[in-house]
């Protein structure tokens, strides 16, 4: 949830980064609902009374109850079912963001920034990190939930960088993020103002609004 919050209240209304948010929560929400409505019946009873698309079925207890998701392969067709897959990769993302945190909390405690947006971080990776940190690149940001991220190689580690012992091959350096705070996003973009329309946000956010 932390992750999604740029997403969905930045992201264009229509955006589909946005629907698909909305539309994998609005699927958990439903099947821990009707998961729990046996032990927290009043409270699952109501959360369902709130939620959008239940019109038909006006109580939880007149739903199906969840059953088990189908068995998916992976693209390449291998014999590890996917979600197996991706659990892992997020496992690992989660990790980093973990390593990432404390770096941020030790700049916070310096008083350097107050929230995350207030920061940007070098990630130094070792190459099989690098190389699986690059495909989630553009996301990073949104993962730390910071208002920028560099991915170097670790070739020229700074000497003050922190040095992760439960991420092999990485290392954090973290400072104050430049260029300006958007008023939107609350992330600090070099593009703040580039819009004339739109002087006190960042491009990204102007394009959202275009």
């Amino acid at each position: 949830l932390d992750i999604l919050k740029d997403r969905l209240y930045t992201a264009k209304a229509t955006s589909q980064e946005r629907r698909a948010a909305q539309s994998t929560m609005h699927e958990i929400l439903s099947t821990l609902v009707r998961l729990m409505a046996p032990i927290l019946s009043f409270t699952a009873d109501e959360v369902w009374g709130y939620m959008m698309g239940n019109e038909k079925v006006p109580s939880v207890f007149l739903a199906d109850f969840p059953r088990e998701a189908p068995i998916q392969l992976t693209p390449a067709g291998t014999d590890k079912n996917y979600p197996v897959e991706l659990e892992e990769r997020w496992n690992r993302l989660l990790a980093v963001r973990g390593e990432v945190a404390k770096v941020l909390e030790a700049l916070r405690r310096d008083k350097k920034i107050g929230h995350g947006l207030d920061a940007r971080v070098a990630l130094y990776a070792e190459p099989k990190l690098h190389e699986f940190l690059k495909g989630y690149q553009h996301d990073l940001p949104f993962i730390f939930i910071v208002s920028s991220v560099e991915l170097r190689t670790a070739a020229n580690v700074p000497a003050d960088a922190f040095r992760s012992e439960a991420v092999q091959g990485l290392s954090i350096a973290a400072s104050p993020a430049g260029g300006t705070k958007c008023a939107r996003c609350w992330m600090y973009q070099e593009s703040v103002g580039a819009v004339a329309e739109h002087p006190t946000i960042c491009g990204r956010c102007a394009k959202a609004l275009a």
